[in-house]
């Protein structure tokens, strides 16, 4: 089976690092290339770097500027010499969006796997992209979510539910801290640090808790982010410095699951 995974990064970060972790295991299962974005003149990101130090199979996709229309028909041929059986692409709008006159999204589409982690409503142009994601939702060929909830709530949106994946989100294994007593329960979250994720919805949730259970628990968010610095700012506003601690995600996470999935093979 050859895959073409198309992902729009510039760095390495949390999907990223997923990314790379599936596939370190299907390796030698799947035929797989990478290809993304490069703008201007630029001839490497802090991500195809990486991919090229990991030894995987990496396309280029040059675009003049933001929004580049160029840049998708420059995909569409090097989709046509690829020639994959499967597709995996994170959402894409602002470059489906000027690809509908050639064709070339219908016959994309219908070999595609998308992944849909839900929406962010940044701007008014972001919700724009919103709205056109769920079209394009209803065309792919599956869509992968990783609740029940999302399946559900792709359903609402008119999605045939027959198509939709349910991959739950690997949980990484969190060494004990010996220093911390063991009767003290320890709350963890992931994730990146943006607006849309309910962060500081949870650390004021957490100042509200501490007033009927001061020393009960500890709180600790793993991720980074364009929040980071206004988190760890309220955390101090409100006195939790001892209770909520803002850390990097390591590096050295492992999924939990010892058999892993292939979610190709679930086509």
């Amino acid at each position: 089976m050859k895959v073409a995974i198309i992902i729009e990064s510039r760095r390495v970060d949390g999907p990223t690092r997923n990314l790379f972790y599936a596939l370190d295991l299907l390796r030698n299962r799947i035929a797989f290339t990478l290809v993304t974005f490069v703008r201007g003149a630029e001839e490497e990101t802090e991500f195809t770097r990486e991919v090229r130090a990991r030894g995987y199979a990496l396309r280029l996709v040059r675009e003049g500027f933001r929004y580049d229309p160029r840049a998708i028909l420059a995909l569409g041929r090097l989709l046509r010499q690829l020639e994959p059986d499967v597709c995996r692409w994170r959402m894409l709008s602002h470059a489906f969006l000027s690809s509908f006159s050639s064709g070339l999204a219908r016959r994309v589409l219908e070999r595609t796997l998308f992944f849909f982690h839900g929406e962010t409503w940044t701007d008014a142009k972001q919700r724009v992209y919103n709205r056109l994601d769920r079209f394009l939702l209803r065309q792919a060929h599956r869509v992968a979510v990783v609740s029940p909830f999302q399946r559900d709530l792709l359903a609402g949106w008119g999605i045939d539910a027959s198509r939709i994946l349910v991959i739950p989100n690997a949980i990484p294994e969190v060494e004990a801290n010996p220093r911390q007593p063991v009767d003290i329960p320890l709350l963890v979250t992931a994730g990146r640090l943006s607006r849309e994720k309910g962060h500081g919805i949870l650390i004021r949730a957490a100042a509200r808790l501490c007033r009927t259970r001061p020393n009960g628990f500890r709180l600790r968010i793993y991720g980074e982010g364009p929040e980071q610095r206004a988190l760890s700012v309220l955390v101090e506003e409100h006195g939790l410095a001892g209770i909520v601690s803002l850390a990097a995600i390591p590096r050295t996470w492992r999924q939990s699951t010892s058999r892993p999935t292939c979610l190709y093979c679930r086509l």
